[in-house]
């Protein structure tokens, strides 16, 4: 809702409760997720205290082909850095692909440097968001072009394929094809990493005539009121409802460990939140995958590519 409403706008600080607040990091803003005591301090006084964290870059070369996406990208960074692979850096993402990475699929990106216990995940401005904050004055955040950096990575999108981390770890990554055919219970579809109407809007176009597998409960939270709206005005509340899916209301959902999306003991669940460890959403166990190797997974009742 931070970027929703346009309360923040590139360059701006911004602390909270939740530690994926660092997906602002998507509009070239610095979100911090803090303990209740640390942000009761800056309520009061508006002021806090940051250590500056090292630098790490990260450039993407190439396009994403389908059904490659950004949570497929983002999971083979994962797969590759491994869960403390960015421990206290912030990263820039950069190179010529990302200009066309929409605003959800930056979020998407930048939600999950947390999983990588990294601090934040600057993308620079380009012109959607620029004309998304069109109505705000910002200031220049692209890196110095002298930057020095500790580390520096290189992912060639176009060699990024449908990948899927094993229950346990958002760390523990494949390649879909690697366990496809595996039996499911269900599927989650939501959280701030892939439940924004462009997420959900895909699980429409999957689903559309068709009906959710017998035995499999398929739950979809969207992000925000916003997006519930959308889903509402677009017709594609009615598509989901049809095929035999659970829409909520918006929220967090399982990925915040309540709610829809929690598990059973012995079930198993694809999820496109941001994290599987275990008990995080329930007893069960957890992937993660892309909104589009869900819906399809959904269809067949076992984890499946898409056709």
């Amino acid at each position: 809702m931070l970027f929703e409403e346009k309360i923040i706008k590139p360059g701006d600080t911004v602390v909270g409760t939740d530690s994926h607040l660092n997906l602002l990091g998507a509009f070239s803003s610095f979100g911090q997720g803090m303990g209740d005591v640390d942000i009761a301090f800056a309520f009061k006084t508006g002021k806090t205290w940051f250590e500056v964290p090292k630098s790490m870059k990260i450039e993407f070369k190439g396009k994403l082909d389908y059904p490659a996406t950004a949570k497929d990208l983002i999971l083979t960074i994962l797969g590759k850095l491994g869960s403390d692979g960015a421990l206290g850096y912030s990263i820039d993402f950069s190179g010529v692909s990302i200009e066309n990475l929409k605003i959800d699929e930056r979020i998407t990106i930048s939600s999950m440097v947390t999983e990588m216990a990294g601090i934040i995940g600057f993308f620079p401005v380009n012109g959607e968001v620029e004309e998304y904050f069109k109505d705000k004055i910002f200031p220049d955040v692209n890196p110095d072009k002298d930057a020095k950096y500790e580390k520096e990575f290189s992912f060639n999108l176009s060699e990024v394929v449908p990948s899927i981390a094993l229950p346990g770890s958002p760390s523990k990554v494949v390649s879909v094809k690697d366990v496809e055919g595996e039996k499911i219970n269900s599927v989650f579809i939501g959280s701030c990493t892939n439940g924004r109407y462009s997420d959900i809007h895909k699980v429409a176009e999957i689903l559309k005539g068709k009906k959710v597998a017998k035995g499999v409960m398929l739950k979809i939270v969207p992000a925000t009121r916003r997006v519930w709206g959308e889903l509402l005005r677009s017709g594609d509340l009615e598509i989901l409802y049809n095929s035999g899916a659970i829409v909520s209301h918006p929220g967090c959902g399982g990925c915040a460990s309540g709610q829809i999306g929690m598990t059973g003991k012995g079930e198993v669940q694809i999820s496109t939140s941001n994290r599987n460890f275990k008990g995080k959403q329930g007893d069960g166990d957890t992937y993660l995958a892309s909104p589009i190797v869900a819906a399809f997974s959904a269809l067949k009742g076992e984890i499946s590519l898409p056709d």
